[in-house]
């Protein structure tokens, strides 16, 4: 079962940091719930679920209000809950599923495509074209795909309040022809923009030379939770790629706002309203 990572980690970290305002110790709290200290530091440290069992013990033990408790066991509750996209699973990216979760809580994504249009833009007739050429899916798999990206469209779209979401993509990701409806992919593109407030679409000509992002696509993720960092997300051929250090956090974010600085509005892009830059500032 792909069970949701979030939730674990959001429940380890509230344990933890209700254990240290309680001032006891892992070794003092575990022998108290009966139960190991690697134990307990492998729930702290998102390693392992909880099980309902465990949160409603070690509410007990720190002292945790009724309310406190109760929803700490509903995060319980919801970590060994298996995730939306689980019967796609099979056919997804290795460790897709949390960046999924992410797309669904956060409060600002940044996203430079360096190839391709991003999956959140993808018109059907786009994404089936990739699809189709990865050599890893069956006719099965392709269809298993698509539902995937359509599910996702529709469940990020929906979302209420949106994030904020900035995308520069290389000029060549619009020109590069694909499925033969390239010309409705990029009207498809401009009209999300129209729609959505907090959607910023930038495109990075291709006279602009030498930029920032050269050495490949990624995604600065913002979580807007205080228990789940913040993550640059990158992906290769064999799986995704979560990085919360900081100093590649602040160098990524470096990176995209001069690449942004670069590049050119969509609608300016498209229409012509503005001359491109030739040097990037």
């Amino acid at each position: 079962m792909d069970t949701r990572t979030l939730p674990m980690l959001s429940l380890g970290r509230r344990l933890l940091r209700l254990r240290e305002e309680a001032g006891l110790t892992q070794g003092q709290v575990a022998k108290k719930a009966r139960f190991s200290t690697a134990k307990l530091s492998q729930i702290e440290n998102c390693r392992v679920r909880a099980s309902l069992f465990d949160v409603a013990g070690l509410c007990r033990i720190l002292g945790a209000t009724r309310e406190l408790t109760d929803q700490l066991e509903r995060m319980a509750i919801e970590a060994d809950s298996p995730g939306w996209w689980e019967s796609y699973s099979t056919y997804m990216l290795r460790d897709f599923s949390m960046f999924l979760e992410l797309e669904e809580v956060c409060a600002t994504i940044d996203i430079y495509e360096a190839d391709m249009i991003t999956g959140l833009l993808q018109t059907e007739a786009y994404a089936r074209a990739i699809h189709a050429r990865d050599a890893l899916l069956d006719p099965q798999g392709v269809e298993q795909a698509m539902a995937l990206r359509a599910l996702r469209q529709q469940r990020f779209w929906g979302r209420d309040p949106l994030p904020r979401i900035r995308i520069v993509m290389q000029e060549s990701a619009l020109t590069r022809p694909i499925c033969g409806e390239d010309a409705e992919q990029v009207a498809h593109i401009e009209r999300l923009e129209a729609e959505h407030d907090h959607l910023d679409i930038h495109v990075l000509p291709t006279s602009q030379g030498a930029h920032s992002s050269m050495r490949g696509s990624y995604t600065v993720i913002t979580s807007g939770i205080v228990e789940i960092s913040d993550v640059v997300y990158t992906e290769s051929m064999t799986g995704a790629r979560y990085e919360p250090d900081e100093k590649v956090l602040a160098a990524c974010r470096t990176f995209f706002e001069a690449t942004l600085s670069a590049s050119v509005p969509l609608k300016e892009y498209l229409h012509g309203t503005r001359k491109v830059a030739l040097v990037e500032p």
